[in-house]
């Protein structure tokens, strides 16, 4: 959202579908549904790899071509990123930097001190075929590599 705004882009509340992970296994059932929210969009950003790769399915059936007519990102990182009949661009979560603070946050905590409460991490985009690149890798910043 930050980036969107810096380019002064606004997004519209009726380009984004609300559901959870139990309305997942209906995805394609309400295709209709997310191929509205998604006409004339150039990009869509998944809250997990798993929709991503629903959103694939559902794109190509209705004859939508990833990523000529739409980009499609997912967040996670999962094996299903890269085995994803089209290789999913995927934000890859810094696991181990989250834990190693999880468990020093925790030893404060037995010890009796409070640190931060908040953190922010820099996940890594991992750039796959999902996507189409306007930009080259490198000019989108360290944070990104392809595969």
């Amino acid at each position: 959202m930050d980036a969107l705004m810096e380019q002064e882009i606004k997004v519209k509340g009726t380009r984004i579908a609300w559901f959870d992970t139990c309305e997942l296994k209906e995805m394609k059932e309400d295709a209709a549904r997310y191929l509205r929210r998604i006409s004339n969009c150039t990009a869509c950003v998944c809250y997990n790899d798993e929709v991503a790769s629903q959103l694939v399915g559902i794109c190509k059936e209705a004859g939508v071509r990833i990523p000529e007519d739409l980009s499609i990102v997912g967040i996670d990182n999962s094996d299903l990123a890269g085995r994803c009949e089209i290789p999913l661009t995927s934000a890859r979560n810094p696991v181990k930097e989250l834990a190693g603070i999880a468990a020093a946050r925790m030893l404060e905590m037995l010890q009796g001190s409070c640190g931060e409460e908040s953190v922010e991490l820099k996940p890594e985009l991992v750039i796959r075929k999902s996507v189409r690149i306007l930009a080259e890798p490198e000019e989108l910043g360290t944070a990104a590599r392809s595969e």
